[in-house]
């Protein structure tokens, strides 16, 4: 008698296999993806230097405003967790809103 469905054997087979397949899929899709940057890239070789100037500029700013938003959320959760840790600690004591709000506008004055 073969593996039954609830059996190790079968489990293992069945993840194994599945991970093949997902591997597979991502090399398919690398393969595509390289693809089609490489026809990019010709393309973009056909432009006027001045044109190229152009794009390689709105790429690197494409890139830049994707890590910002990207990492903002990221950043603000680490220090939410390292506030929080340290007020649990009892590093740091709390304050009214009104009072810490109250306090930087006279700061700024």
């Amino acid at each position: 008698m073969g593996p039954t469905f609830a059996s190790p054997t079968y489990n293992k087979t069945f993840i194994f296999s599945n991970f093949i397949c997902i591997i597979e899929q991502k090399n398919m899709m690398y393969k595509k993806m390289t693809s089609n940057i490489s026809e990019i890239g010709k393309k973009a070789l056909e432009l006027s230097a001045y044109e190229r100037g152009l794009l390689i500029r709105q790429l690197i700013e494409s890139l830049e405003e994707g890590d910002e938003e990207e990492n903002a959320e990221e950043l603000w959760i680490d220090e939410a967790k390292r506030r929080y840790v340290r007020y649990k600690q009892g590093e740091t004591s709390e304050k009214p809103a009104n009072d810490v709000l109250d306090n930087a506008k006279t700061n700024l004055k």
